[in-house]
């Protein structure tokens, strides 16, 4: 029996971060990311937003300013909703 590709996709990693976000649990989101990243999975903006907000509502601005320039480097120019998310999270 050959074992099948349990690699997880982005919706189920948006929804595991989803979870954490709602949590508390930032440290786990950047668990998550950082797994992701050895896996060489590509994340898409919508998880670098929830991991961003998550780490704000964590009182971790500094961690929430460098995923957005982890994002920026990683997808290229960022729009507004990212730029949004980090200003979210002082306010």
């Amino acid at each position: 029996m050959q074992a099948k590709d349990m690699t997880p996709g982005n919706s189920t990693i948006s929804l595991t971060i989803s979870a954490c976000r709602k949590a508390g649990q930032w440290e786990r989101v950047l668990q998550v990311l950082e797994l992701m990243h050895r896996k060489g999975l590509q994340l898409d903006e919508a998880i670098y937003l929830q991991a961003i907000t998550a780490c704000g509502h964590g009182g971790q601005w500094g961690r929430a300013v460098q995923l957005l320039e982890d994002m920026r480097l990683r997808l290229g120019p960022v729009g507004n909703p990212a730029y949004g998310a980090l200003l979210a999270v002082w306010a």
